[in-house]
């Protein structure tokens, strides 16, 4: 039986981390796994670059008036209802692990679905120096979705250093 994996990433823009996704969701052995990648929202100038038998499927069609709406009843209030009404539309499988691939609104995302899966976590920069991920979370959040991990990936040392030295 193949092992479930579900990626959680936002649009697929051309940058470094997702130059490693698409490494990952090239060379992962479809006889061992069944993939998928959840998009933050559709797009992205690397879309097309995403093997054609990997579901992919994004929660919004674009950074529209309700992807507004619930970012910042999550941000500013706590209140993470509207991205939970999307997550349960639009994840209806069950997976064995969950990863989301970036920091920020992807960890947020993915602490939101509600599974048995294990949880693995990417962290791709210094959030001790870059704290741009701190504006996803309400007050303290952002270490509680961590907690929430089974394991957390960094790039390197100096990204696991920053990350201690910040958690």
């Amino acid at each position: 039986m193949k092992t479930k994996i579900l990626f959680i990433y936002g649009p697929l823009n051309a940058g470094g981390a997702e130059r490693v996704l698409l490494d990952y969701l090239q060379n992962l052995n479809r006889a061992n796994y069944e993939i998928s990648l959840c998009l933050l929202v559709n797009g992205g100038t690397l879309l097309h670059e995403v093997p054609k038998d990997i579901t992919t499927f994004s929660l919004f069609p674009s950074y529209n008036w309700y992807y507004k709406l619930a970012y910042r009843l999550s941000i500013w209030f706590g209140i993470d209802g509207l991205f939970q009404v999307v997550i349960k539309r639009k994840i209806k499988q069950n997976y064995d692990v969950i990863i989301s691939f970036l920091e920020g609104m992807p960890l947020k995302i993915h602490t939101l679905i509600d599974s048995k899966a294990r949880n693995f976590t990417w962290v791709h920069v210094d959030l001790d120096n870059f704290r741009y991920t701190q504006d996803s979370f309400f007050q303290k959040n952002e270490l509680k979705a961590y907690e929430k991990m089974n394991q957390i990936i960094c790039v390197s040392n100096d990204t696991a250093n920053a990350f201690i030295k910040r958690f």
